[in-house]
């Protein structure tokens, strides 16, 4: 298999925490109503789609096999920097060490990818993220398949 990659422009958005709400039945019992923020549906949305853009028409998720998933999150360089951070960043030296989180960013994309790109993302055995600033926020996500390497193993 070729390597896939989906590119999500814009701001990466992280997962957000199910929200809970007081409901009542028509008989007037009240149960607790659990959902995903609108922000995080739409994000998610946004992934599926470049996904599907991303794999050839036709092509089936990938299903029982090892993948590893590199990941970048580029995050905008807040507005205010001085030239010479905004420099700093663009070159790297300068990390995005504020919110998102890093585990919360990946998450909603890894969802968002299901049934997609793969069966389940519980196929994901390598998985590597980093933060950096860009000019031009964005996600970008590099998925492979992990072939065994049987040259290395002793079989006795």
């Amino acid at each position: 298999m070729e390597e896939i990659s989906v590119i999500i422009p814009g701001i990466p958005v992280p997962k957000g925490r199910p929200r809970f709400h007081i409901m009542k039945t028509r008989e007037g019992v009240p149960y607790v109503h659990t959902y995903t923020p609108s922000e995080t549906v739409k994000y998610e949305e946004m992934v599926s789609a470049y996904a599907r853009q991303a794999i050839k028409p036709g092509t089936r998720p990938i299903a029982e096999k090892a993948l590893k998933v590199e990941a970048v999150a580029y995050m905008p360089i807040p507005q205010s920097y001085s030239a010479k951070k905004v420099a700093d960043a663009v070159a790297g030296y300068l990390k995005p060490i504020v919110k998102p989180d890093i585990d919360n960013l990946i998450k909603s994309a890894l969802d968002a990818c299901n049934g997609i790109v793969w069966a389940d993302d519980n196929l994901i055995c390598d998985l590597s993220i980093r933060k950096e600033y860009d000019v031009r926020p964005r996600l970008e996500l590099k998925v492979s398949v992990i072939e065994p390497d049987i040259m290395g193993v002793n079989l006795l």
